[in-house]
């Protein structure tokens, strides 16, 4: 996980989101070793000790990585201070996953037998339900209709020596692109790539729409191109990353979901990709003021709540049935339970 050390209000925000994805984690995912890396603005100075999430994490069980992005001095100060510029400096610390295990990390993972070749990252907005499989148990997508993923074309056995750069879901927001929120990575590619990636971003100023998320589809888009397997760019959805079944490790609440899926496959990980606790609890304050008409069309709702405070946000790709209402609430509920137990967790680890 990955995240900017807060420095105004919505930066702020994370913080919650951080504990209750790393007190899911603990308590739903305890194969998974959880690793933090906060990353310093260049003002900001690491030897403070006065940071409660930092102390609040270790207390959890997680190992702090403090870090200051690698290619700070590359990125426009156009980009960093554009709007969400900050939360998206820890964003654009996923970047760097690959230089901090085989570096500052090396020799702990490996002391600690955990992987040096393979590992997850999620942005800090999520919640685990379910452990994280091993990796011989991890499915990808394949020869999916038009590339776009769905259930019946995802569940191809992940081969021991795959992803080849790293396995991801999607992007509502755009049809067939990259969602980095999960990534499962293959270090000593993504390693590999990093200077051409890194190149390939300064070419093209690091205008990208999502910042570090459309840099990683371009560039890895335009890398796939190159390729002379014509089978293989066609089976992938002609990118080079390998899609994962958003509905198993990157589930959004706004999804529509077949039938039952949630009772034979739930979903190992949630996402507040798009709508945040904090929309939910928007969406509560009108229903508790009467100011919604449930008996009317509730993508409308959504969509037009923007009028009464809200952030609406709601996009045509977005599915939004009537179920995602009542699986939002209960999202919520969840959050806020794991808010509890994290307050818990310094008192019981100390």
């Amino acid at each position: 996980m990955s995240m900017a050390k807060p420095n105004d209000y919505l930066s702020g925000t994370y913080v919650s989101f951080a504990k209750a994805a790393t007190t899911s984690a603990r308590l739903n995912a305890p194969s998974l070793a959880p690793y933090f890396v906060y990353t310093y603005l260049p003002h900001q100075s690491m030897e403070s000790m006065d940071d409660g999430l930092a102390a609040w994490l270790r207390s959890s069980g997680t190992r702090v990585v403090t870090w200051r992005l690698s290619f700070w001095d590359d990125i426009p100060p156009k980009v960093r201070t554009s709007r969400q510029g900050h939360v998206n400096v820890g964003a654009f610390g996923r970047l760097d996953i690959p230089l901090i295990v085989s570096t500052v990390l090396h020799d702990e993972l490996e002391a600690r037998g955990l992987s040096r070749k393979f590992v997850l990252y999620t942005d800090a907005d999520v919640m685990f339900a379910r452990d994280w499989p091993a990796h011989a148990q991890l499915f990808k997508c394949s020869h999916c209709f038009r590339g776009w993923p769905h259930p019946q074309c995802c569940r191809h056995a992940l081969a021991p020596d795959e992803p080849d750069v790293f396995l991801a879901g999607t992007e509502v927001f755009a049809i067939w692109g990259l969602n980095s929120g999960v990534m499962l990575m293959n270090v000593d590619t993504m390693l590999r790539d990093r200077q051409a990636l890194l190149d390939f971003a300064n070419a093209k100023q690091w205008k990208f729409m999502m910042y570090d998320q459309g840099l990683l589809e371009s560039f890895y888009r335009q890398r796939q191109r190159s390729l002379k397997n014509l089978t293989d760019y066609v089976s992938r959805g002609n990118h080079a990353w390998d899609s994962f079944d958003d509905s198993l490790y990157n589930a959004r609440g706004f999804m529509r979901f077949n039938d039952n899926q949630l009772h034979v496959h739930p979903p190992i990980a949630w996402h507040w990709h798009g709508f945040k606790p904090y929309d939910v609890e928007c969406w509560l304050s009108l229903m508790r003021r009467g100011a919604w008409d449930l008996q009317g069309d509730i993508r409308t709702l959504v969509r037009d709540s923007k009028r009464l405070g809200c952030r609406g946000l709601l996009n045509s790709r977005m599915a939004f049935p009537d179920c995602s209402l009542l699986l939002y609430l209960q999202l919520l509920a969840h959050y806020h339970r794991l808010l509890s137990i994290a307050h818990t967790l310094p008192a019981v680890n100390t």
